[in-house]
């Protein structure tokens, strides 16, 4: 009995493993190698044997497999295997195009094609490459541009802020208002039970950048309104400023302003303020570890440079901790600068191999058979004592943890076309892609090992 077992698992193996190379084989054919070679990120030995030795089922992993190869070609700009004219292939591919002209306007395909790089798009009309098992891709990014025609531009959320509804509502309620107070921030301007904190800002096009990346990306954070200093309100920001004390703001350009007082500092939390969030819900910890996970995957992504703690600077004082009632809400970042695209950052983690230090800290973190994460124990570290010792450190570091793999998923289930909605002249959206890139192939890859 226990002999004819083994007989049909060595049997089942035996087709697994075929099956395994006959994938290979045709992702090899259709992309080439060295596609194949990104794609399988120089596989460990586990993953060789289980391919050859039919304990894994590639069978499975089919679909996500052709489209990660053709998203290689398509966002790092491989060059693909030797040019071959195969005159079924070209065939198979105008047929694809017709398909989709049929299904959406002119304009639309037309549009989702200049997408390509010129390298992809001549391996489509030499036959090199064949649309058919990427069309379902296709389709997507198809429906994407039309649906995105309908949408607003998403940086209209951040041209205004609440309460007020336009800019004139601000600059009338900025006149009549004085500063109340100045902090390590800004200046805190209050007037009738509201308050706002407006602090000088160095990196407005990356601060803008990352505030709408992060509102398409549906993450919780709090509305900023950008404000040029040449502009009337900012001549106002300005003079009021100047009047309260002696500063230098000749090197500003921009001012930040943001609704104040609506939660608490992760970095300022007192033994008392938690205990009363924790009476009145027990998981306010755990919400508030989950959270700061997710911003620290966002943070990787944008290059927050004040809050990565690979620098000695690290600074929580721009996390909140959002209450409501006396409950735990969670927690939000308030203050995100993407600086990946900056160069000659000497104090930057990716001064030297940007996406190699960010590849090891995404498989540090979703390395499913790694217990312990060295990110997530540096971050433990860098927390409130009020919080760091009411906790095990192994239990605060997994919750963590969870947040952070929650973060680097939702991040690498987006869609480069989000980034390329949100294009600045000052922002090179390219690097952003590369990175987004990394984290879709870091995600899938821990799926598969």
């Amino acid at each position: 009995m226990e002999s004819s077992q083994n007989n049909s698992l060595k049997q089942l193996r035996n087709e697994l493993s075929k099956a395994n190379y006959q994938i290979l084989r045709e992702l090899e054919l259709e992309f080439g190698k060295e596609v194949m070679d990104i794609l399988l990120l120089d596989s460990s030995v586990f993953f060789k044997q289980g391919i050859l030795e039919g304990t894994l089922d590639l069978v499975k992993y089919e679909k996500e497999l052709f489209q990660m190869a053709f998203q290689i070609a398509f966002f790092q700009k491989m060059p693909l295997r030797e040019k071959k004219s195969v005159e079924n292939q070209v065939e198979s591919n105008k047929e694809v195009i017709e398909e989709l002209l049929k299904k959406y306007a002119k304009k639309t395909v037309d549009a989702m094609f200049t997408l390509f790089t010129k390298s992809l798009w001549n391996d489509v009309k030499t036959g090199s490459i064949r649309l058919k098992s990427s069309k379902d891709v296709l389709k997507k990014k198809c429906h994407e541009l039309e649906i995105g025609k309908t949408k607003k531009d998403p940086s209209q959320k951040s041209r205004k802020i609440a309460p007020f509804k336009s800019r004139d509502d601000v600059g009338k309620w900025l006149k009549d208002t004085k500063i109340v107070k100045e902090t390590s921030n800004g200046f805190i301007f209050a007037k009738n039970l509201q308050k706002f904190l407006i602090r000088p800002s160095l990196h407005p096009s990356g601060e803008f950048f990352a505030q709408q990346f992060l509102l398409a990306s549906g993450v919780k954070t709090q509305d900023i309104f950008l404000i040029p200093k040449k502009s009337g309100i900012g001549r106002t920001v300005l003079q009021k400023i100047q009047t309260f004390m002696a500063a230098d703001l000749s090197k500003i350009d921009h001012f930040v302003m943001i609704e104040d007082g609506v939660g608490i500092p992760l970095d300022q939390i007192t033994r008392a303020a938690l205990d009363i969030l924790i009476k009145n819900d027990p998981k306010a910890i755990d919400k508030i570890l989950f959270d700061l996970g997710k911003v620290f995957s966002y943070d990787l992504f944008l290059h927050v440079e004040e809050r990565l703690f690979f620098l000695e600077n690290t600074c929580l004082e721009n996390i909140l901790i959002l209450t409501a009632k006396n409950k735990c809400i969670g927690a939000i970042s308030i203050k995100h600068i993407a600086s990946l695209h900056e160069e000659n950052q000497k104090n930057s983690i990716f001064y030297k191999d940007p996406f190699g230090n960010a590849e090891k800290v995404l498989f540090d973190i979703l390395d499913r058979v790694k217990k312990n994460s060295i990110c997530m124990q540096a971050l433990f570290e860098s927390l409130h004592p009020s919080i760091r010792e009411r906790l095990d450190p192994k239990d605060c570091e997994e919750k963590l943890r969870k947040g952070a793999r929650a973060g680097i998923v939702e991040i690498a289930n987006l869609d480069a076309e989000m980034l390329d909605s949100l294009q600045q002249e000052v922002i090179p959206i390219d690097v952003y892609k590369k990175m987004l890139f990394l984290f879709k192939q870091a995600f899938f890859s821990s799926k598969i090992f």
